[in-house]
């Protein structure tokens, strides 16, 4: 059955560059000028920041600064998808070009939102790459195995050591999702959309192994 959705004329919901918001070809997900501006780390990785984080190896797509700083501020506010549609393809690879030196991954997850969070957007912004990762990669994306509290401040306005002490204090295991039975001895994916100086990805992935997790990875579109 066609859905409500594609029933209506493109000219009603026309497919949009994600960077610039220009229309597209329906398959298209950037458009010819964006695609010759937005460019990829050559590495694979960025590095660990710090020996205290507690992930075990970190994957990142661009800089966030330009065009893709642009496309994922339009993630976040404008439902610019094709931004993580466009950056996951790239991501997805570099992940599984670490196949060989990290081995396979198990399960993917991502940053969480928290209650209040959710109730004032229509989605998470780090969810909506997360499952984009697990369509490119092949592998099951699990939600809710982390909670976030209810918080009145914002991290990305605080300083790198109070973004850290913080996290401590708003992440943590959902027990509900019987988060222990899924994650134990498995390798798993954390995703959100920017990496600044790690402590959310930090504090998540803390949060896993000591659910279980047998090793934890991060990926973000940009850092």
């Amino acid at each position: 059955m066609m859905s409500r959705r594609n029933a209506i004329p493109d000219f009603v919901y026309p497919n949009r560059c994600g960077f610039c918001a220009d229309t597209i070809k329906n398959d298209k997900m950037i458009c010819c000028r964006c695609f010759k501006k937005v460019e990829f780390l050559s590495d694979n990785t960025l590095p660990v920041f710090s020996s205290s984080l507690h992930f075990d190896g970190l994957f990142v797509s661009c800089r966030y600064d330009g065009l893709v700083k642009s496309g994922i501020l339009r993630l976040k506010s404008s439902r610019a998808f094709n931004t993580a549609r466009y950056i996951c393809t790239d991501l997805a690879d570099r992940i599984e070009r670490a196949y060989d030196s990290i081995g396979k991954i198990d399960l993917i997850t991502c940053i969480p939102m928290s209650e209040k969070q959710k109730k004032s957007r229509e989605y998470n912004q780090a969810e909506v790459i997360a499952r984009r990762l697990s369509h490119e990669l092949g592998v099951p994306f699990v939600d809710g195995l982390i909670v976030k509290a209810d918080t009145s401040f914002h991290q990305h306005d605080q300083s790198v050591r109070l973004r850290r002490e913080l996290a401590d204090l708003v992440y943590m295991a959902n027990a509900d999702a019987r988060c222990a039975q899924i994650v134990k001895g498995k390798t798993v994916l954390v995703c959100d959309d920017i990496v600044t100086t790690g402590s959310t990805l930090s504090k998540c992935a803390k949060v896993l192994k000591d659910e279980g997790a047998s090793k934890v990875y991060a990926a973000a579109l940009a850092g």
